[in-house]
């Protein structure tokens, strides 16, 4: 929906009570339009693909704000803004799954930021039709489009499945690193107990799921370990009932979303940063937390290949202990990511 469209307009989620309210305005026109979809056999959650589009960049976070509480799911089903695109100078596309097409009706220089290739997180979110459609949209059918489009990414590891599996000229494809706030420091003293934090959209492909099962694995060899995990999502009820199953939850946290200051708390206290994600662009939780002096173990995916290289090397009682990454899927490194986790936390409690 464009809210200053004809087709949605502005006045859809507008009330007495919430003039000038954009998160307030979105809220209600996604109930209006969940009415509609509901009188018709559907509900928001039959959502495949939605586009919101804005004039003012500094509506956004109001309304992804209303606009994700009525979601409540990740990818495809998500917000996108579009500023003052007519007569503009020039475009960034973000292609984030579901590509705009920019190359075929911008008329200004464009240029496409594309973090990762999305692959398996189709299968991941969308029944197996739609997974392969999209699937040949991002792999067949877009790249076709954007051969003569500049293209950023964040790592060296990402740019290579870009032009290995999408197909894209080598020297149209140009990495930006991501850079990290300064407020992202080391300071206080590390948890007494064994901690380990993971920050992340509880969607499915950060694969929490697998890490509970690697935490508990690991809690048998260090029984005082705790764990606390950062973010808010969908699968949040799956999760909370596989820590129940393991009667863990007095010892793993599910914080939801947090302040930075609290998050940047948890950081320098954690003995370690977990990421079992399946795609990423590079990893910010591995850069934040290594800037605040905590060391990660991830899996070997592109983008966490960057990160990790780039930061993490620390050395603990004359040995070296590097921050590592997994191959593999998901069933193949399980213990591997337990055995990582377990010998950064003997390596610590040694310290000690």
């Amino acid at each position: 929906c464009d809210w200053s469209s004809d087709v949605c307009s502005s006045d859809l989620g507008n009330t007495a009570d919430n003039k000038g309210n954009i998160e307030a305005q979105t809220t209600e026109a996604m109930a209006r339009i969940q009415r509609t979809m509901k009188a018709a056999g559907f509900d928001l959650s039959d959502l495949v693909d939605a586009t919101v589009y804005l004039t003012d960049i500094a509506n956004f976070q109001g309304m992804n704000t209303g606009y994700r509480g009525a979601i409540g799911k990740d990818f495809p089903a998500r917000a996108t803004v579009k500023t003052g695109l007519v007569g503009a100078d020039g475009l960034v596309e973000i292609w984030n799954g579901m590509p705009f097409m920019s190359p075929v009706w911008a008329r200004t220089p464009h240029v496409t930021w594309l973090h990762h290739v999305h692959a398996d997180m189709w299968n991941m979110t969308l029944p197996p039709r739609i997974a392969g459609m999209g699937r040949a949209l991002e792999s067949t059918i877009a790249p076709k489009f954007y051969r003569r489009t500049p293209i950023v990414t964040l790592s060296n590891s990402s740019k290579h499945e870009l032009v290995e599996d999408l197909g894209f000229k080598d020297r149209m494809v140009h990495v930006v690193p991501p850079g990290i706030d300064p407020k992202f420091s080391p300071g206080g003293a590390k948890s007494e107990r064994p901690l380990v934090v993971a920050v992340g959209r509880l969607v499915p492909v950060k694969r929490f799921d697998l890490l509970v099962d690697v935490l508990a694995d690991v809690r048998a060899q260090h029984p005082t370990l705790e764990a606390v995990i950062v973010g808010e999502g969908y699968r949040r009820d799956e999760i909370e009932s596989q820590i129940h199953a393991y009667g863990a939850q007095d010892w793993i946290t599910l914080a939801g979303r947090v302040e930075d200051d609290e998050l940047i708390s948890l950081y320098r206290r954690a003995w370690v940063l977990a990421s079992a994600s399946a795609r990423e662009g590079w990893g910010m939780t591995l850069t934040e937390a290594a800037a605040c002096g905590t060391p990660a173990v991830a899996t070997r995916i592109s983008g966490h290949e960057d990160a990790v290289r780039a930061i993490f090397v620390r050395e603990m009682r004359g040995r070296t202990l590097t921050a590592d990454g997994l191959g593999g899927r998901s069933e193949e490194h399980t213990s591997e990511l337990q055995s990582h986790l377990n010998l950064v936390c003997r390596l610590l409690l040694e310290k000690k």
